[in-house]
Protein backbone atom coordinates (compact mmCIF):
# COMPACT_ATOMS: atom_id res chain seq x y z
CA UNK A 1 0.00 0.00 0.00
CA UNK A 2 2.82 2.28 0.53
CA UNK A 3 4.51 1.50 -2.57
CA UNK A 4 1.09 3.07 -4.33
CA UNK A 5 1.24 6.24 -1.88
CA UNK A 6 4.59 7.04 -3.17
CA UNK A 7 3.49 6.50 -6.16
CA UNK A 8 0.37 8.67 -6.97
CA UNK A 9 2.57 11.30 -4.95
CA UNK A 10 5.32 11.52 -7.48
CA UNK A 11 2.53 11.75 -10.00
CA UNK A 12 0.87 14.67 -8.14
CA UNK A 13 4.67 16.27 -8.04
CA UNK A 14 4.95 15.32 -11.89
CA UNK A 15 2.12 17.02 -12.94
CA UNK A 16 3.34 20.17 -11.20
CA UNK A 17 6.18 20.09 -12.19
CA UNK A 18 5.38 19.48 -16.13
CA UNK A 19 1.48 20.46 -16.49
CA UNK A 20 0.90 23.47 -18.26
CA UNK A 21 2.57 25.55 -20.15
CA UNK A 22 4.66 27.65 -17.55
CA UNK A 23 4.93 30.28 -19.80
CA UNK A 24 4.22 33.94 -19.72
CA UNK A 25 0.75 34.81 -21.11
CA UNK A 26 1.90 37.30 -24.41
CA UNK A 27 -1.60 39.23 -25.16
CA UNK A 28 -1.74 42.75 -26.64
CA UNK A 29 -3.20 44.38 -29.62
CA UNK A 30 -2.41 45.35 -33.26
CA UNK A 31 -3.46 48.59 -34.99
CA UNK A 32 -2.40 50.54 -38.09
CA UNK A 33 -0.83 53.77 -38.44
CA UNK A 34 -2.76 56.64 -38.51
CA UNK A 35 -6.16 54.07 -38.41
CA UNK A 36 -8.06 51.68 -36.23
CA UNK A 37 -7.65 48.19 -35.69
CA UNK A 38 -6.01 45.10 -37.87
CA UNK A 39 -9.07 42.94 -37.50
CA UNK A 40 -8.36 39.77 -38.57
CA UNK A 41 -5.38 37.48 -39.70
CA UNK A 42 -2.47 35.97 -37.09
CA UNK A 43 0.41 37.07 -35.44
CA UNK A 44 3.40 34.77 -35.23
CA UNK A 45 6.74 35.50 -32.71
CA UNK A 46 9.69 33.32 -33.87
CA UNK A 47 12.85 33.10 -31.79
CA UNK A 48 15.75 30.60 -32.72
CA UNK A 49 14.08 27.59 -30.32
CA UNK A 50 10.29 29.08 -30.67
CA UNK A 51 7.77 29.98 -32.38
CA UNK A 52 4.04 30.27 -31.33
CA UNK A 53 0.97 32.46 -32.85
CA UNK A 54 -2.32 33.75 -32.04
CA UNK A 55 -5.27 34.89 -33.92
CA UNK A 56 -6.17 38.44 -34.32
CA UNK A 57 -9.95 39.19 -32.99
CA UNK A 58 -12.14 41.93 -34.53
CA UNK A 59 -11.01 44.49 -31.89
CA UNK A 60 -7.55 43.88 -32.92
CA UNK A 61 -6.59 41.70 -29.53
CA UNK A 62 -4.27 38.64 -29.78
CA UNK A 63 -3.47 36.28 -27.18
CA UNK A 64 -0.62 33.48 -28.17
CA UNK A 65 -1.30 30.03 -28.03
CA UNK A 66 0.88 26.88 -29.59
CA UNK A 67 0.89 23.29 -29.02
CA UNK A 68 2.26 23.30 -25.48
CA UNK A 69 0.10 25.86 -24.37
CA UNK A 70 -0.56 29.65 -24.26
CA UNK A 71 2.02 32.40 -24.16
CA UNK A 72 5.69 32.12 -24.79
CA UNK A 73 9.24 31.21 -23.38
CA UNK A 74 11.09 34.43 -21.86
CA UNK A 75 13.50 35.92 -24.91
CA UNK A 76 13.79 37.83 -27.49
CA UNK A 77 11.33 37.45 -30.79
CA UNK A 78 10.79 38.67 -34.33
CA UNK A 79 7.05 38.89 -35.25
CA UNK A 80 5.12 38.88 -38.08
CA UNK A 81 2.11 39.30 -39.60
CA UNK A 82 -0.89 37.48 -41.92
CA UNK A 83 -3.60 39.81 -42.99
CA UNK A 84 -5.87 40.47 -45.71
CA UNK A 85 -8.94 42.33 -44.20
CA UNK A 86 -9.56 44.16 -47.37
CA UNK A 87 -11.69 43.33 -50.43
CA UNK A 88 -13.63 40.33 -50.82
CA UNK A 89 -12.67 36.52 -50.77
CA UNK A 90 -12.01 35.98 -54.44
CA UNK A 91 -9.80 39.28 -54.30
CA UNK A 92 -8.68 39.72 -50.74
CA UNK A 93 -6.15 43.36 -50.08
CA UNK A 94 -3.85 43.77 -47.46
CA UNK A 95 -4.02 46.18 -45.12
CA UNK A 96 -0.75 46.14 -43.55
CA UNK A 97 2.71 46.70 -45.59
CA UNK A 98 4.09 43.53 -47.00
CA UNK A 99 7.01 44.29 -45.20
CA UNK A 100 5.50 42.59 -41.63
CA UNK A 101 4.27 38.98 -43.45
CA UNK A 102 7.47 37.65 -43.39
CA UNK A 103 10.06 36.41 -40.61
CA UNK A 104 12.91 37.67 -43.16
CA UNK A 105 11.62 40.95 -43.72
CA UNK A 106 9.74 42.39 -40.50
CA UNK A 107 11.33 44.86 -38.53
CA UNK A 108 8.74 44.06 -35.77
CA UNK A 109 10.54 42.61 -32.24
CA UNK A 110 9.52 41.75 -28.89
CA UNK A 111 10.89 40.81 -25.88
CA UNK A 112 8.87 38.12 -23.20
CA UNK A 113 9.39 38.91 -19.93
CA UNK A 114 8.43 36.47 -16.34
CA UNK A 115 4.53 37.29 -15.84
CA UNK A 116 2.33 38.72 -17.92
CA UNK A 117 2.98 40.40 -20.88
CA UNK A 118 0.87 43.17 -22.94
CA UNK A 119 2.65 43.94 -26.05
CA UNK A 120 1.02 45.98 -29.02
CA UNK A 121 2.01 46.82 -32.25
CA UNK A 122 1.41 49.78 -34.53
CA UNK A 123 2.02 49.00 -38.34
CA UNK A 124 2.69 50.43 -41.52
CA UNK A 125 -0.64 50.90 -44.01
CA UNK A 126 -0.21 48.83 -47.15
CA UNK A 127 0.69 51.16 -50.30
CA UNK A 128 -1.95 52.45 -51.58
CA UNK A 129 -2.99 50.18 -55.17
Amino acid sequence: MNQLRVFALLMGVACLVGCGSGNPTVTGKVSIKGGGPVTKGSVTFVSNSFTVSGIIKPDGSYSLEGEKGTGAPPGSYKVFFLNTDAGDYTNPQPVIDKKYIQPETTDMKAEVKAGDNKISFELDPAPAA
